[in-house]
């Protein structure tokens, strides 16, 4: 598996509804990354509350999972906004229209 941008996951467990990673970014900041089965994928770097898109740490999960396991999870976003948990599906939330 590729890494240019050197980021580890230092410890993967599971939980009822998905799976939590800990990543050590390349600049060796600590992150969390998490696929909930329902939701989708949520990071709480910076990359990702702010700008709501895939970031490389969850990148980096994905790829890792597909390695590892065989399994391709899906890219579906999870942004965590202060008035209501949506999911948006690989869109930007400026983009969607509810």
């Amino acid at each position: 598996m590729s890494n240019p941008s050197n980021i580890t996951i230092t410890k993967v467990t599971g939980y009822r509804h998905g799976i939590t990673f800990h990543v050590t970014g390349s600049t060796g900041k600590k992150y969390i990354v998490d696929y909930n089965f329902e939701k989708g994928w949520i990071c709480d770097c910076p990359d990702h509350l702010f700008r709501h898109r895939l970031c490389k740490h969850m990148q980096y999960c994905i790829d890792f999972v597909k390695v590892k396991f065989g399994e391709v999870l899906p890219g579906t976003l999870w942004c965590d906004d202060p008035k209501s948990d949506l999911v948006f599906n690989d869109t930007l939330a400026t983009e969607v229209i509810l």
